[in-house]
């Protein structure tokens, strides 16, 4: 096999501090490439079963594999060891579950509204208004999280009043003791009652 060296930065956060994760604020295609030529990139060559050991706050990638014998395949294994401090963080979110690779599209989506300025920290009404994409996921995620906090209410009613919580066909809790909507007028008030 030639190619799929391991590197890791020594400069370790602060790499990352210049850089973001997989060097989402490089300035540039030259930044990147200057940076990949530094002296604080250590390389080790590919070995079979080889181990590495090294600081997690280290940046770390494996290079381009430049040929493989036909029917073998390369694997990587990975472990995470975490102390105390960021373990339970970690935990939430494991490098390269589900969870983490949305949480890093989601980041890299942010970048990308920012656009050309990289140092921009916070992300404005506009910005989201002229990304469509971004927009629409807001908009999802905060009918979802409604639905969410409305099923949250009617379990904690039910648990509260139990069979005395009168119910709309609908499953949806009454405004009205006899189980039955009450009408509404303009703006969805309810209509007031005319004598007969």
């Amino acid at each position: 096999m030639r190619g799929g060296h391991f590197a890791a930065n020594v400069r370790g956060l602060d790499h990352y501090k210049e850089f973001g994760y997989k060097t989402a604020l490089g300035t540039s295609k030259e930044h990147v490439e200057n940076d990949s030529l530094s002296s604080s990139w250590l390389s080790v060559p590919y070995r079979f079963n080889r181990a590495i050991v090294h600081d997690g706050d280290f940046p770390h990638l494996s290079t381009q594999i430049e040929a493989l014998p036909v029917g073998l395949k390369r694997v990587i294994l990975g472990f995470n060891l975490f102390t105390n401090d960021v373990g339970p963080a970690a935990q939430r979110a494991p490098e390269h579950s589900d969870k983490f690779n949305a949480t890093v599209k989601l980041m890299q989506t942010m970048a990308g509204v920012r656009g050309a300025d990289k140092k921009k920290e916070k992300m404005t009404i506009e910005d989201v208004r002229k990304n469509k994409g971004l927009a629409k996921l807001l908009v999802l995620l905060a009918r979802a999280k409604k639905s969410e906090e409305r099923k949250q209410a009617l379990a904690e009613a039910k648990l509260k009043y139990g069979s005395q919580l009168p119910v709309q066909p609908d499953g949806a809790p009454s405004d009205n003791a006899d189980g039955q909507p009450q009408p509404t007028g303009d703006g969805g008030q309810p209509a007031e009652e005319k004598a007969p």
